[in-house]
């Protein structure tokens, strides 16, 4: 099972053997489609904010689902432990995390809270995996973890560094253009306008699309978005 977001330029055809997730987590909801390796689309909606039920939508999404999606189980979810952001003692819910014994903690959180939470576990004893959302996603947690940082695994939106072909056309022309690299939010959006480039590609290969009304247009380009 693969649980992603989409890299800038990367193929988006479906891989043998792989799940796909997409997550638009909203002010009120989190939308989560997922595309099985046959191509079957799966959607759920979730509320963004809902503390009392759970600490995050879409992990909560992907740990009570993988059962189903896979026909078999894959991950069990054991505990699930909220804080806020202005937490600095994270003692209750890194001991209830060792009590559980998880082999994997998923953190949600910025580099402060989300970096103290990592060294609190560290420094009680906690020796399995820590994967890290966007938040972790900067170098501001060192000085946060410090020591304890190492081995995070930090899941991120947009890597400059993919090797492919499209995603080095794409950096080669921001650079250009802002002498810098190119942000997450920007390659993100290069992904969804290639999303609909690639999509109208494959529509006017089809059926040329020059001549269509625009309304029938935007019907037959959301239905080939969705089959994607």
């Amino acid at each position: 099972m693969s649980v992603e977001n989409r890299n800038s330029g990367e193929d988006m055809t479906v891989q043998n053997g792989r799940w796909h997730f997409w997550v638009d987590r909203g002010g009120t909801f989190t939308d989560i489609v997922a595309r099985a390796p046959d191509g079957k689309i799966v959607t759920d909606k979730l509320l963004s904010e809902n503390p009392e039920r759970y600490a995050d939508a879409a992990i909560l999404w992907g740990a009570r689902h993988a059962e189903g999606l896979h026909g078999h189980k894959v991950l069990e979810l054991v505990t699930v432990q909220t804080f806020s952001t202005k937490d600095t003692d994270f003692t209750t819910q890194a001991t209830a995390l060792l009590n559980a014994q998880p082999d994997l903690v998923i953190v949600s959180g910025l580099a402060s809270d989300g970096g103290n939470l990592v060294k609190q576990l560290r420094e009680l004893g906690y020796k399995g995996l820590i994967i890290g959302g966007n938040g972790f996603n900067t170098s501001q947690i060192y000085s946060v973890c410090k020591a304890q940082c190492d081995g995070i695994l930090i899941a991120q939106a947009y890597s400059p560094t993919a090797d492919i072909p499209v995603n080095k056309d794409f950096r080669d022309a921001y650079k250009a253009q802002k002498q810098s690299e190119p942000p997450q939010l920007t390659a993100q959006m290069f992904a969804c306008v290639q999303l609909f480039v690639d999509a109208l590609s494959a529509m006017d290969k089809s059926s040329p699309i020059a001549g269509m009304d625009l309304g029938a247009l935007r019907d037959a380009l959301n239905v080939a978005l969705q089959a994607r």
